[in-house]
């Protein structure tokens, strides 16, 4: 079973893309504020492991 892309733990979560985000994580990311450092951590991962090879020239 594959870990999840933001904090490495193998928890039972969603897939996509093939890669797996924990239910602890998903739900961080749905509570979190827009303006925080903790927003943006969640967002740099998902961009880092997940769609890397999708979406290209918009970091």
């Amino acid at each position: 079973m594959c870990n999840c892309i933001i904090c490495n733990k193998s928890n039972d979560g969603i897939i996509v893309y093939g890669r797996k985000i924990c239910i602890e994580c998903e739900k961080k990311i749905i509570n979190t504020d827009l303006n925080t450092d903790f927003y943006l951590f969640y967002n740099k991962c998902i961009r880092k492991k997940l769609v890397k090879g999708y979406v290209k020239n918009t970091l």
